[in-house]
């Protein structure tokens, strides 16, 4: 689901998508990540909550409305 959702945010724009398993929590610390699924555009967790721990747990993506199930925060950090 999320291969999908960034296609949709990226809409046709040219990038590269690297595709990465993180299995336990010293992988998750190594790349930033703060929650299942995650996505790290050019190394940086537009969505990470500032002071959370590394994580492989489950993630809720939020927006100022609250959860959502969308893809539309992904296409505005998705640059031009």
């Amino acid at each position: 689901m999320a291969r999908e959702r960034l296609r949709a945010a990226l809409a046709g724009r040219a990038a590269e998508v690297v595709q990465v398993e993180v299995r336990d929590e010293a992988e998750a610390a190594r790349w930033g990540m703060t929650g299942s699924p995650a996505v790290l555009l050019d190394g940086d967790d537009p969505f990470a909550r500032p002071g959370a721990a590394p994580s492989v747990s489950c993630r809720i993506y939020r927006h100022p409305d609250g959860p959502w199930t969308g893809h539309r925060a992904w296409r505005n950090c998705a640059g031009p």
